[in-house]
């Protein structure tokens, strides 16, 4: 690949700097969270479900559980808290009623 040619970095440069990009990575979701009024694990489920969205399904409640290492217990009270700011929406599945789509 060609493109402008970039310095030798040692492993502890390199390492210095992959922990800067990841506190200010950090940093960003904290802002982010705090405009839309969500906590970080909030906007971790609701980044998930935009995620499927975009791949044109819905996410099912206990999708959002699993992939954010939550309880089903927790998730309710995720998805309820993301209907309560108006940023989802949960559903049942014609499929299986007992199954919740976001």
């Amino acid at each position: 690949m060609d493109g402008k040619p970039r310095a030798k970095a040692t492993p502890e440069q390199a390492h210095a700097q992959m922990d800067r990009l990841m506190a200010l990575g950090i940093v960003a979701q904290h802002d982010i969270a705090g405009r839309l009024g969500l906590n970080i694990t909030d906007l971790t489920c609701l980044g998930f479900v935009l995620e499927a969205q975009g791949a044109g399904t819905a996410a099912t409640a206990g999708e959002l559980a699993q992939r954010a290492n939550l309880t089903t217990g927790a998730i309710t009270g995720v998805i309820t808290r993301l209907e309560r700011a108006g940023y989802a929406r949960r559903q049942s599945d014609p499929a299986d009623r007992r199954r919740v789509r976001v």
